[in-house]
């Protein structure tokens, strides 16, 4: 075990300072490839006018977070690791008009893969976080996104590999965010057939439900927000590469 100090310092071209980070932490370490680690992260960020609109001059927000995360690969099928995260961040999204402010945030990483057999992955990651009002307004929106890869094996040439990955962002009250309810779910395929690292073919196939739809009215098309996932996108692509030697 031992600790660990990390620093980050960011000027822009004039030499104004517009990040810094001081993250410290204490990390544990075991058989097995486990590891267990906590710390504290603290942030100054500066906001200038050209990075959002409505602000009349820089604006500094310091922030401070505290973490957890632990990750472990002891066993050679199934694999797990975690990050738990509380503190404070900059609501970027506040109503029209009002200024961006630091906020209470949390947020929560989680992933795992699975081999049930030699030829088959299975990786999976949950993202989670939620920004509240700090003087106890309620949420100002929560974010969830969980995603799924499946990696499949035929042969030393063939593989299959699918995605689903599924985007749920849903807004606190109006006096909070400027955020819509926004759903996304998509799906991607891809089959590879691969000689060498130089010479491969592709197949691949992609498709995307949000809950929007494009509305006539007379006058233009405008986006009306929906209960239901609609489909908004599809794409089949092949792709072929090979190298000629002499």
């Amino acid at each position: 075990w031992g600790p660990t100090v990390r620093f980050n310092h960011i000027d822009d071209q004039t030499g104004l300072r517009i990040y810094a980070q001081t993250r410290p932490e204490i990390e544990f370490n075991f058989d097995g490839q486990t590891s267990f680690s906590v710390g504290t992260e603290k942030l100054r960020e500066r906001l200038r006018p050209q990075d959002f609109p409505g602000l009349a001059d820089n604006r500094d927000y310091p922030q401070e977070t505290v973490f957890v995360s632990f990750e472990t690969q002891a066993l050679a099928t199934l694999g797990l690791s975690a990050t738990l995260e509380s503190g404070e961040a900059i609501n970027l999204s506040p109503p029209a008009g009002i200024e961006p402010e630091v906020v209470d945030a949390s947020s929560a990483e989680l992933t795992a893969f699975w081999r049930p057999i030699d030829r088959l992955r299975i990786d999976s990651t949950f993202l989670y976080t939620e920004l509240e009002d700090p003087n106890g307004a309620g949420s100002i929106f929560t974010n969830e996104i969980f995603r799924t890869k499946f990696n499949y094996q035929f042969t030393k040439e063939w593989s299959l590999r699918f995605i689903v990955q599924q985007d749920d962002i849903q807004p606190g009250a109006a006096s909070l965010t400027s955020l819509p309810r926004d759903r996304n779910r998509n799906y991607d395929v891809l089959v590879r057939y691969v000689i060498n690292p130089w010479s491969s073919l592709y197949f691949g196939y992609n498709t995307n439900s949000s809950n929007f739809e494009l509305v006539d009215m007379g006058s233009g098309t405008e986006i009306v927000r929906t209960d239901d996932l609609r489909r908004d996108g599809d794409q089949l692509f092949v792709k072929f590469s090979y190298l000629l030697q002499p």
